[in-house]
């Protein structure tokens, strides 16, 4: 397999183990769909299905994870402001 390929392998590898060593199921999705598969989370992560955050903190071992930043907070947030700056209609 090519570089690339086995980069790819690498990268994949090491998402799920570390979804399987720092990983927990969502408790709202274990909640509201039993039947179903729950979200599993990381720490900071959001579910996409019910917007539930995983409050644990990052340890010096999870720290090379990717962030999870708050996209559609931040968006409510400025929202007002970008409304009141808008030129009004002629």
């Amino acid at each position: 397999m090519s570089d690339y390929g086995d980069l790819c392998r690498d990268i994949r590898e090491a998402r799920r183990e570390a979804r399987m060593k720092h990983g927990v199921p969502c408790p709202v999705c274990v909640q509201k769909l039993p039947r179903a598969h729950p979200s599993i989370l990381l720490p900071e992560q959001r579910c996409r299905i019910h917007g539930y955050r995983d409050p644990r903190k990052r340890t010096a071992e999870t720290e090379y994870m990717p962030s999870f930043k708050r996209s559609t907070e931040d968006v409510s947030d400025i929202a007002p402001t970008l409304m009141s700056e808008r030129a009004p209609d002629a």
